[in-house]
Parts: C-alpha cells; sequence; structure tokens
C-alpha cells in the first residue's frame, strides 16, 4: 500500500511540474486613418514588448476592424504583420464600402511565432487602389508559459519509469 502511494505521488509530482502558468501580454495601436495615396503600403504601427524570461510564447492573436470612429467604411486593404497577412477586406467585400465597420481576427500558428523574437511586430498596410484605409484600434495579445526546467522532465521521465517497472512487475507476478 505504501510502494503505491510513493508511486503515484512520484508520478503526480512529475505530472503537475510540467504543468504551465499562462500569462497574457496585450496591446493596442490607436485608430488609423491613411493617407488616401495608392498604390501605397502604409505602416500602421509597431507593437513592442518583452516576453518574460523563463517563458516563450505559446499563443498570438491579432484583432481590429475595418473603418472606425471618422467613417465606418473603408478602402480596400491588406492588413500585414511583419509580412505577414493577417486581414484582408477586399474589393468584392460589401462591408469595405458601405456596412462597416466589420472585425476581423487572425491566430497566429505556432510556425509563425518567429515574427516575435525580435520583440516587435510592424503593422502595415497595402492599399492596391482609390480612397482612403481606416481601421479600428488592433490589439496584440500573446499568451506566454514557462519553459519547463530539464529537471521537471527528468523528474517525469522518473515517475514515468517507476510506473513502467510496476507494471512490468504486476505483469510478471
Amino acid at each position: 500500500m505504501m510502494r503505491k502511494f510513493v508511486l503515484s505521488s512520484l508520478v503526480a509530482a512529475g505530472l503537475a511540474a510540467t504543468v504551465a502558468q499562462a500569462g497574457t501580454i496585450s496591446m493596442t495601436l490607436p485608430e488609423y486613418n491613411g493617407a488616401g495615396s495608392y498604390p501605397a503600403t502604409e505602416t500602421v504601427g509597431t507593437f513592442s514588448f518583452a516576453i518574460p524570461v523563463g517563458e516563450t510564447i505559446v499563443g498570438a492573436v491579432i484583432s481590429g476592424q475595418f473603418g472606425n470612429s471618422v467613417t465606418s467604411s473603408t478602402a480596400v486593404q491588406t492588413v500585414m504583420a511583419d509580412g505577414i497577412a493577417v486581414a484582408n477586406c477586399p474589393g468584392t467585400s460589401a462591408f469595405c464600402w458601405t456596412t462597416g465597420p466589420e472585425t476581423w481576427s487572425h491566430t497566429f500558428a505556432p510556425s509563425q511565432f518567429g515574427i516575435f523574437a525580435d520583440g516587435s511586430v510592424v503593422v502595415t498596410d497595402y492599399q492596391p487602389g482609390c480612397c482612403t484605409i481606416r481601421l479600428g484600434e488592433t490589439t496584440l495579445t500573446l499568451t506566454t508559459a514557462p519553459v519547463p526546467e530539464p529537471e521537471t522532465y527528468a523528474m517525469m521521465l522518473a515517475g514515468l519509469g517507476v510506473l513502467g517497472a510496476a507494471a512490468r512487475r504486476r505483469r510478471s507476478r
């Protein structure tokens, strides 16, 4: 009975040590009104941030809206974050010109997390044709989690090893 308790405690400690506490970093750029020149790529703004020491990004979302408090409509545009297209208001879309504002959101894939390594993300907007681009506030939200220490993995592997040995021993009886 005591052996099972010790075994369970070792495994629980190893698994509990791998559970990460998530943190959130959120920042917002103000509304944006373009220059009205086209075709052009304009800089909307730059997000600057610091990932806490010992943590890594595990999730990232950028969101905003086409149209703003000046005018709810906007010119045709593509919003980019460090060169990654995150939102598009195409010329065939009714909300670009008439029904705005329209919200948009982009969830970054883990393969895109490299853009956050330098602690900044530049948001640009490409306008292929006529009129003025308008964006509401644009928000970047990063989710972070502690990077597990090597000791955490060692403890988990030790617990799993003890479980495996116990299972083998039971089968051999």
